[in-house]
């Protein structure tokens, strides 16, 4: 579950518990907490309320030099720059050269932009002409074989449905593994993304949302019961 202003600007979040009370009410197992240029977007108190509900921490958004400092100073379980573009996956890959989010969970919240130059690995029995991959994954693959591929019907199909984007991700770029997201805000109903072409039902519980401050309380019933 993506958060980003919520932690600093939100009561529910800042002042008190009933933002994670409510997402680990909802099944949420793990809560992302952004940050950006450097600075966590949250009081320093968090991830320490987030963890008290059983739920892990992920520092997610824009690669920055000072990642590695604050992964350590908040013991984040995770570790996930955002890839929307060439500059960003630029700083994600200087990141994890550089060894940030070693020895965690690591990931990429991605549209897909970034990884764009299109290669294949060598012939196999499997792919005689070679996997389809990009030069980008095949750098940071041996850091990240992980992507959490945004798969947003709000923007007005660029992303969307998520058999598009997740095609995308393992079969063009070459990513080993990878985990929808959903985009629930603008009182967007989950029922858009199941059947049909949302086809989400097929990954159960394993999903990401974006953003839990843009979630209608509908948006948090279907959520628990997802994958029932």
């Amino acid at each position: 579950m993506a958060t980003a202003w919520g932690p600093l600007n939100d009561s529910q979040y800042r002042d008190n518990d009933e933002a994670w009370s409510r997402m680990k009410n909802s099944g949420v197992g793990t809560v992302g907490l952004q940050i950006a240029n450097g600075e966590p977007l949250f009081n320093p108190d968090a991830p320490g309320r987030i963890r008290k509900y059983g739920m892990k921490v992920v520092l997610w958004g824009t690669a920055h030099p000072n990642d590695g400092e604050l992964v350590a100073l908040f013991r984040g379980d995770g570790y996930m720059p955002q890839v929307e573009t060439p500059d960003e996956y630029t700083r994600a890959i200087t990141n994890f050269e550089a060894g940030v989010g070693a020895g965690i969970s690591r990931s990429v919240f991605t549209t897909l932009y970034g990884f764009n130059t299109f290669t294949r690995r060598p012939p196999s029995t499997v792919y005689p002409d070679g996997e389809l991959t990009t030069e980008e994954y095949e750098r940071m693959r041996p850091h990240c074989t992980h992507a959490t591929v945004e798969c947003y019907i709000q923007d007005g199909g660029a992303h969307f449905p998520i058999s598009k984007m997740m095609w995308a991700a393992l079969e063009q770029r070459g990513f080993d593994y990878a985990t929808p997201a959903i985009g629930l805000w603008n009182e967007t109903d989950m029922s858009v993304y199941r059947g049909g072409n949302g086809e989400l039902a097929s990954y159960g519980r394993q999903i990401g949302v974006y953003l839990s401050e843009g979630m209608t309380p509908p948006n948090w019933a279907d959520l628990k019961i997802l994958g029932t």
